[in-house]
């Protein structure tokens, strides 16, 4: 079954406890974090504190998603605070395999997320280091943008080579994912679907990831029409 991971980045940044219980409660499998430098991409978001507080009020892991330069700097800080999945932003990272082996040594879940603009070639060099490859389908740095179907080849291309080398990685896909386009999404290999707008447009955030987790069970996936 697919997996629903919640970015709070579209929650209510003044009530995100409350927010995230009802993610659970909803039947969300992930909390994701999106933390922002404010250089790689032109946002400000989240810090290690807000993880630490979270990391109290749900059992969901959270997967810390760092859209900053110079990442292998605060890694500690986000594992120390209770993260169990870092994601590396590939085209703000130096050095990617030293940081992958930085996280994996603390005995954390690695993610590397490629924008929508990076060729396959990079992310297919790295499927193999990573617990998740993210595959961004907006740009980095703001919630709200469109669904990029270009992207969903990059999917497709993805998730064969996790099926014929039988490897675990899993699929991620991060940006504008909603009703329309999650069985697209699905049938191309999509597994973790992370989304934030669909689930936090009206006060019934729930109802949100319950109807999400039903479409889910409507929609054949990749595996299933082999």
């Amino acid at each position: 079954m697919p997996t629903i991971s919640a970015s709070i980045l579209a929650g209510n940044h003044a009530n995100l406890a409350a927010d995230v219980i009802e993610l659970e409660q909803g039947g969300a499998d992930w909390i994701h974090v999106d933390i922002m430098d404010g250089h790689y991409v032109n946002n400000l978001t989240f810090g290690p504190k807000t993880v630490e507080d979270l990391r109290k009020v749900t059992s969901l892991p959270i997967d810390v998603h760092l859209e900053m330069y110079r990442p292998e700097l605060v890694i500690d800080s986000f594992i120390s605070a209770g993260a169990d999945m870092i994601t590396i932003q590939f085209e703000s990272c130096t050095h990617p395999i030293r940081t992958i082996e930085q996280v994996k040594a603390r005995n954390c879940q690695v993610s590397m997320a490629f924008a929508p603009t990076t060729s396959f070639d990079q992310i297919g060099s790295l499927i193999r280091d990573v617990d998740q490859v993210n595959i961004m389908t907006v740009e980095p740095g703001f919630g709200g943008q469109p669904f990029r179907k270009d992207v969903l080849p990059k999917i497709k291309l993805a998730s064969e080579i996790i099926a014929s080398e039988k490897l675990h990685t899993i699929v991620a896909v991060d940006g504008g994912v909603n009703i329309q386009n999650i069985p697209d999404i699905l049938r191309n290999g999509g597994h973790n679907l992370i989304i934030g707008t669909m689930l936090f447009v009206n006060d019934n955030i729930k109802e949100n990831v319950e109807k999400t987790k039903g479409l889910f069970c409507m929609t054949k996936t990749t595996k299933e029409m082999i």
